[in-house]
């Protein structure tokens, strides 16, 4: 009885876990689509932006930080703000605080359509996606352990 409740109890959570990670990766594949779709664009200007808030949070074990930002910039007279998630290792990117400026890429039509220039968000979407793939793949690895080891035994007799 303890081991239907023990596997029942392990498959929800792995369930839940797995389901979680594909909603995430469904999101993280439209940011990246409407980045790919943004530098697909030919009507393309730069323009800097200033970080306006940043927080820095480091990756479990890893030395790896994600980067959020807050980045504020004008176009025409009119001010816009982009907030952006970068995951990358220690001193990739250099001198990024508050007030910095980086540059964006944005397009002339629609100016809230900005991607920061060079693919560091491309690459970061990508990276997190494929971080969110290996959790699952590691998840059904656990639980084809859990079932072999501890077994499904749904016999009540």
């Amino acid at each position: 009885m303890l081991n239907i409740v023990f596997s029942a109890i392990v498959y929800t959570a792995l369930t839940v876990f797995i389901v979680l990670l594909i909603v995430d990766i469904v999101k993280l594949s439209q940011k990246l689509k409407k980045v790919m779709q943004v530098r697909s664009f030919s009507d393309m200007a730069e323009v800097e932006a200033e970080v306006k808030a940043a927080a820095f949070r480091n990756m479990s074990r890893s030395r790896d930080k994600e980067f959020l930002l807050m980045l504020s910039y004008a176009v025409n007279g009119t001010e816009y703000s982009k907030e952006l998630s970068l995951y990358y290792p220690p001193n990739t990117i250099a001198n990024i605080s508050v007030g910095s400026k980086v540059t964006i890429i944005y397009d002339q039509n629609d100016p809230n359509m900005a991607i920061l220039k060079g693919n560091k968000e491309q690459e970061t979407l990508k990276m997190l996606r494929n971080y969110d793939i290996a959790y699952i793949c590691c998840a059904l690895i656990v639980a084809l352990v859990v079932f072999f080891v501890a077994g499904l035994n749904f016999n009540l007799i």
